[in-house]
């Protein structure tokens, strides 16, 4: 056998090795290291570019339904859930015709949006349709009293035309009290003129500065003032100024009182009042009215609202609201709904989302420190709700709070429509997820079956060249593009030499497979090396005038080059004894080795384990042991890109994993033994390399 023949041989043996190599290296970069992108990220990852999952919002069937954020629209939501929440009004809405909500489309979209809030599978309802129907400013935000004020005057106006009493009145029976404000003259005893008047109010307003409860603020609602000095009363009968005395009569209660707590005191500025205040769970007012009740008038709190923050002018509003049925409290924070249980702002929170708010519980009273809002409801309106309660905890069986059969028959088909629809969105979300779950896996299989036959076996072999890029595109991305051999592609039609370290070679079933699956082309095999191209490269390349005229052979030529597999380890490599003891092929290394017999060890190629924080200096110092060519004479390059500065770590450089890197051995300086060079870095400082670590400072830090 003729010393060609056994150096092709062996050639063929080491590009058998390579190509095994290549795999790996192929595998472990896409299957391990690409992982966190495109196909190989996580599947939850994935998954999430579906959107949302729309079954995250099933509503639980005994779980209150909260509404939407439109920016500035807290103080109306606030108000809407505690609307909602009492059953009696929630029915007279529910009891107005079909007929007159097609009038009245402020009426239409409430009742619309009281049979979401009651029967929707969603856990949160979008009230834009209603607060459009009222031209709210989305950017504004109001007063949430006074916007109860005006819708409950606005409902009012619409259900009278009703034609079902208990929709017609349901606002003047709930909310409508009734009060007079007596003017007396001190001298003659004689009541104002405008002392008779009877005027209706929804709520009560309720100084809070120096007061601490409820109690001892209505008290002083209702007690006697005397005007007199600057503030005296011109009296009709006596037909002078004269000092009077004027207090307030409260004639007629309705079911549902609201006190409103004045929490603002103007003065030069509109100041915030943030002192704490008392209410308690019960409330008499009997004894409060001008001519005292027959019957009893005890009122239970049924609601508190509060604001959050510090400013007048700016903030947010939260309803706490006891459920009827159950006697738990819930909080309402827009979308979010928690459960509080039986103490308001108390003990043992259902939802991460419910907070403390300044609220302490002392017996049957509770002290806030931002409440703006309370309402009561008349205890003898709710003796048969209570005594549902009671049944309630003595039973195992929950109640249901929102019963669908219970609305009217052209609202509970709309909500069913609603709801159906709804349940489509979620059953075709996963149907999409797990089409999708199986898309990924299918890929990521057909990504590593492939690349597990891709490698060449030999160069005798049919081969085909593939580009990098695609290649590399087709393994990280769930829906590869055509495969596009243009790129690599000379003006003859043939593999441009430009590209050799642009491109892989694949066997012939892993392109066959490609082809066949994803199409594209042109097909470039092992005879496709354009020799033109060849012969214009080695012209172009740095040949002295004594070359000779024509080009070295290809093969030749190639054997020529010295290519590098970078293998990344993590942390610190340490500088071992022998440079040797990194590299990946196993020899006795030898000092004075001469450079053929190094080269015949390794022949054109090695693996090196290096770390990202190695330097090219030190990477340099691999090489020279391993080939026996001076760092001063080594064209080290990546690709076309020459790579100079020593200093320079391999990160610095975007070197990675996989990378195959090439030098060429200029032979411009004198050989020498690397031992001399590895004492001269001995001798260096070498804990510089280690900057602080161990010291104080970085303790420090990771402390």
């Amino acid at each position: 056998m003729t010393r060609a023949t056994r150096n092709k041989k062996n050639k063929r043996s080491k590009s058998e090795e390579q190509a095994e190599t290549t795999s790996e290296i192929c595998k472990r970069e896409y299957v391990l290291l690409m992982r966190k992108t495109g196909l190989w990220q996580k599947m939850a990852d994935d998954l999430r570019n579906l959107g949302p999952n729309p079954s995250q919002d099933l509503r639980d069937d005994n779980w209150p339904a909260g509404l939407t954020n439109l920016g500035a629209k807290c103080y109306a939501s606030s108000i809407l859930q505690c609307l909602f929440m009492n059953s009696s009004f929630r029915d007279g809405v529910f009891a107005v015709k079909p007929e007159l909500l097609k009038q009245c489309p402020v009426l239409d979209q409430l009742a619309k949006l009281f049979a979401q809030l009651h029967s929707s599978d969603n856990t949160f309802i979008d009230s834009a349709p209603f607060v459009k129907t009222l031209e709210l400013n989305n950017g504004v935000q109001q007063d949430s009293h006074e916007f109860l004020t005006l819708l409950l005057s606005l409902l009012e106006r619409f259900l009278s035309r009703s034609k079902v009493s208990n929709a017609r009145t349901i606002v003047l029976h709930l909310f409508r009290g009734r009060v007079s404000n007596v003017t007396r003259c001190s001298k003659c005893g004689q009541d104002s003129e405008a002392s008779s008047t009877m005027e209706d109010f929804f709520d009560i307003e309720l100084n809070i500065k120096d007061f601490k409860s409820l109690d001892t603020s209505l008290e002083d609602y209702l007690s006697v003032e005397t005007l007199c000095g600057d503030n005296q009363y011109f009296c009709e009968s006596c037909g002078i100024l004269v000092d009077t005395t004027r207090w307030i009569k409260l004639h007629a209660l309705p079911d549902v009182l609201n006190f409103q707590l004045k929490r603002c005191d103007f003065l030069t500025t509109v100041k915030r009042i943030t002192s704490e205040f008392s209410d308690p769970e019960e409330l008499q007012m009997k004894q409060r009215l001008y001519e005292p009740s027959q019957s009893e008038l005890t009122y239970n709190l049924s609601a508190i609202l509060v604001h959050k923050g510090s400013s007048v002018n700016s903030g947010h509003y939260v309803s706490i609201i006891k459920d009827e049925h159950t006697g738990e409290w819930w909080e309402f924070d827009d979308e979010s709904v928690s459960k509080l249980g039986s103490h308001p702002f108390g003990e043992g929170s259902s939802s991460s989302t419910a907070k403390p708010m300044n609220i302490v519980c002392h017996g049957k009273t509770f002290t806030s420190a931002n409440a703006y809002m309370l309402i009561y409801h008349r205890q003898s309106t709710t003796r048969r709700k209570d005594k549902a309660i009671e049944d309630t905890e003595r039973s195992t069986e929950p109640v249901p709070q929102h019963d669908k059969k219970s609305l009217p028959v052209h609202l509970f088909e709309e909500i069913k429509s609603l709801n159906e629809s709804y349940a489509t969105t979620c059953q075709n979300y996963q149907q999409e997820k797990e089409s999708e779950r199986t898309r990924v896996t299918e890929r990521r299989e057909e990504v590593n079956s492939i690349l597990s036959e891709a490698p060449a076996p030999s160069l005798e072999d049919p081969y085909f060249w593939i580009p990098t890029d695609w290649l590399h595109q087709w393994a990280d991305n769930i829906a590869p593009h055509v495969l596009d051999n243009t790129s690599i592609q000379c003006s003859h039609g043939g593999v441009t030499t430009s590209k050799v370290f642009s491109i892989k070679r694949l066997s012939e079933g892993a392109r066959t497979r490609l082809l066949s699956k994803y199409g594209g082309g042109p097909t470039l095999s092992n005879g496709d090396l354009c020799i033109d191209c060849w012969r214009g490269y080695v012209t172009a390349s740095a040949k002295t005038v004594s070359s000779p005229a024509g080009p070295d052979p290809l093969e030749g030529v190639i054997d020529s080059l010295t290519c590098i597999s970078v293998l990344l380890v993590r942390g610190k490599v340490e500088a071992p004894k022998s440079v040797l003891d990194a590299s990946c092929v196993v020899s006795e290394p030898h000092r004075h080795t001469s450079k053929c017999s190094r080269k015949n060890s390794y022949g054109n190629s090695v693996n090196l384990k290096v770390s990202s924080s190695m330097s090219i200096y030190r990477l340099k110092m691999m090489i020279w042991e391993s080939f026996w060519a001076v760092k001063e004479n080594q064209m080290l390059h990546k690709g076309r890109w020459l790579i100079e500065e020593e200093s320079a770590t391999l990160d610095d450089m975007n070197i990675f994993p996989g990378d195959v890197l090439w030098f060429r051995d200029t032979e411009l300086h004198e050989n020498r033994d690397i031992a001399d060079e590895i004492s001269l870095e001995n001798s260096k400082v070498r804990q510089n390399e280690e900057g602080f670590r161990g010291t104080l400072l970085i303790a420090m830090q990771i402390l």
